[in-house]
């Protein structure tokens, strides 16, 4: 009896579910957040490089394979790279514009005015430039056509130099950050350029983020920032976003920085794995995930956000619903905020599609399926779970 149970509510769960093609129905027929990120990617305040998102057009071509999302994002990352000026120490960047009376649209990620600054250039830009020249590298059929390896060969070098190398040499605190959430942008970034180029400095970001980050001003690791808690079904998992701390808990907004780059490690099968995966997502499941438009503002269910419904779960933990088919269910009923001043809706939307996809065993490029041995492995993707 159990069995059949458990065949009619997977099989039921799994028909109801969005298919890619619905999904990418629901991002090209919203522009506004097109127009925003063209905005973004033609301003020269470093403030707007904190909510620039590459991820969001890229999500779609692994998802769909349709190669105008990446035109896109190739398009607005040139722009940016065309708004960038050169600095004193002869690397390219962007200066704060603290007050926009030069053009800015944003406060991005605040610091001094008329400097650079490390978190914007590396919570949005930065992170999800990392993965799409990944993608791109992988994604040959697409680099044999016009200019487009061309292009990619000056893009890929100018980041190379301009964001990796200029911050690494202007010392270690701009990487060995004081926060988990910030360091796991350099991670992130670390993770995505160590694998197109394989350089022992780059995958060092990974490893100590996950195993030791004492190089820097902080001691610990994200593994010993983990805490078990107890729920139904096992365990879950909750952390701090200050470094050593194990009693405070981090907040659900920033720790989606954590969450995905936990997320890519069990998927791609290093160092994170689908026990981790798990906890995760009991944790998410049974604690914040309260209803369709409500969810907790910390890890561990403490504080309501009654007053903004708005769930900020679009750069993490929306990913979890590619292991699990009937968060993924949940997922889709989520309140969307399209709200003017958060430019989340397509994120989200990106991010279920590559679910689905990811669920559905077709992941873009093709040849990526066939050359990554641990892609889909695992079987982690559940039809049912508590």
């Amino acid at each position: 009896m159990k069995f059949i149970l458990f065949f009619l509510i997977t099989t039921f769960s799994h028909s109801q579910l969005k298919t890619v093609e619905q999904w990418k129905s629901d991002f090209d027929s919203n522009t506004s957040e097109d127009t925003r990120n063209l905005l973004l990617s033609n301003s020269n305040d470093d403030d707007d490089n904190y909510y620039l998102d590459f991820s969001v057009y890229t999500n779609m071509y692994e998802a769909t394979g349709d190669e105008s999302y990446l035109d896109f994002a190739v398009q607005l990352f040139e722009n940016k790279v065309a708004q960038s000026s050169l600095m004193s120490d002869g690397y390219y960047g962007w200066l704060r514009d603290e007050d926009n009376s030069h053009g800015g649209i944003t406060s991005g990620g605040h610091g001094i005015d008329n400097t650079e600054i490390s978190l914007s250039q590396t919570r949005g830009f930065g992170r999800t430039a990392a993965r799409m020249f990944w993608i791109l590298n992988k994604a040959k059929d697409y680099l044999i056509k016009g200019a487009n390896q061309n292009r990619y060969d000056i893009n890929y070098a100018w980041f190379k130099r301009n964001i990796c190398e200029k911050w690494r040499l202007r010392g270690l605190g701009n990487i060995y950050r004081i926060r988990t959430h910030m360091m796991a942008h350099w991670a992130y970034i670390g993770y995505f350029m160590n694998e197109i180029e394989p350089n022992s400095i780059y995958r060092k970001w990974y490893d100590d983020f996950n195993k030791d980050i004492s190089d820097g001003a902080y001691s610990g690791n994200m593994r010993n920032q983990l805490v078990e808690i107890h729920l139904v079904g096992g365990e879950g998992y909750k952390w701090s976003g200050e470094w050593g701390n194990t009693t405070n808990t981090n907040d659900v907004n920033h720790a989606n920085a954590e969450v995905e780059l936990m997320v890519i490690g069990a998927e791609y099968g290093d160092y994170w794995t689908y026990s981790d995966i798990e906890k995760i997502t009991r944790t998410f499941k049974q604690v914040i995930f309260v209803n369709e438009i409500k969810g907790t503002e910390y890890i561990d269910g403490t504080v309501d956000t009654d007053n903004d419904p708005r769930q900020v779960w679009a750069q993490g933990w929306l990913k979890l619903g590619r292991f699990d088919m009937g968060l993924q269910l949940r997922l889709q009923d989520r309140n969307e905020n399209t709200d003017v001043s958060f430019f989340y809706y397509k994120r989200g939307i990106s991010e279920m599609a590559y679910n689905k996809a990811y669920l559905d065993k077709k992941i873009y490029p093709l040849e990526n399926r066939t050359t990554n041995k641990n892609l889909f492995l695992g079987n982690f993707n559940k039809k049912y779970s508590e």
